[in-house]
């Protein structure tokens, strides 16, 4: 049995199937069919190679979005309000030297861990990334053999 978090990404990620209209499109730039025309039968060896690539390509676009959307990760609303919090701890007059050193500490600690979950975000989309443009290449190796 498949892992719930894995069964969710192939649903509703960056892995679920792409949508109609994207590998449509895809397919009509493939076969070079512009867009009032009807689509040929699709039963054809070569037909099927097309559709597989133009899958590859949707998936791929799907991929590239995802990690550029990763790349400009920022920080949680929550995250930054508590780091707030700690910068007016350290930074009050009143609070007593353990108190401010100990929000000094977590200030560092959520500031590491942020860092570790964003680079992991961006790491995870650059494995969809490898991923698609591997099974790309393999469908467009394919189509050539085919075409």
């Amino acid at each position: 049995m498949m892992p719930r978090a894995k069964q969710n990404a192939r649903r509703h990620g960056v892995l679920s199937a792409p949508p109609a209209a994207e590998v449509e499109a895809h397919l009509r730039k493939i076969l070079e069919i512009k867009t009032g025309e009807p689509l040929p039968d699709l039963t054809g060896t070569r037909a099927a190679a097309a559709l597989t690539l133009a899958r590859r390509e949707a998936e791929l676009d799907r991929a590239r979005a995802h990690c550029v959307a990763c790349v400009g990760a920022r920080d949680d609303r929550e995250v930054e309000a508590m780091r707030e919090l700690m910068r007016d701890i350290i930074e009050d007059c009143g609070v007593d030297y353990e108190n401010r050193s100990e929000a000094a500490r977590r200030l560092l600690r959520m500031d590491l861990f942020e860092r570790w979950v964003i680079q992991g975000r961006k790491d995870l989309s650059a494995r969809y990334l490898r991923e698609a443009m591997g099974r790309r290449r393999r469908a467009l190796e394919a189509y050539l053999a085919v075409a």
